[in-house]
């Protein structure tokens, strides 16, 4: 990792911690009772061109993220990436390790001028009852990967005026 990703890495990690700490991030996504609802970033773009090279790199990525959904006013870009498992987490360190690698894995895709998207720590999760799901897989602190996160198909793409 080079000396401008790691200082992106370290401004995301504390801007995610921030909101831990200002206690906006719900608990229920990571108490173990409910299935986390999605990942999600935003990017900034200043042209049409770069617009449309970041949402063709975003549907050919091995992690497809399931909507694009472009703000043209704002020239911002969301990116959802929804939990295509039933993703459990147990505790704050796996919601933060977790991030972590999602984290990671935006950086490598070379985007410029984007941030974590501080909404999804107020998603509704998706309760379950474990004793009532006999049939269903859960997957428990899980890693960000094409089974979890990644879409199978093509992602949604929205244009917002």
């Amino acid at each position: 990792m080079n000396i401008a990703e790691e200082i992106k890495r370290l401004e995301q990690k504390e801007l995610v911690l921030n909101e831990f700490r200002k206690e906006r991030v719900r608990e229920d996504h990571y108490n173990g009772n409910n299935v986390l609802c999605r990942l999600a970033i935003s990017v900034k773009y200043d042209s049409d061109k770069e617009r449309d090279e970041i949402v063709s790199l975003l549907k050919s990525i091995d992690i497809i993220p399931e909507f694009i959904i472009i703000y043209q006013k704002e020239r911002e870009i969301s990116v959802w990436w929804f939990s295509q498992m039933n993703n459990v987490i147990f505790d704050e360190k796996n919601y933060l390790r977790l991030i972590d690698e999602f984290i990671d894995y935006v950086i490598k895709l070379n985007l410029n001028n984007w941030d974590i998207e501080t909404g999804m720590f107020d998603d509704d999760p998706i309760g379950y009852d474990i004793n009532k799901c006999e049939n269903i897989e859960v997957v428990l602190n899980p890693k960000f990967t094409q089974n979890n996160f990644g879409l199978n198909g093509e992602p949604q793409v929205y244009f917002e005026q």
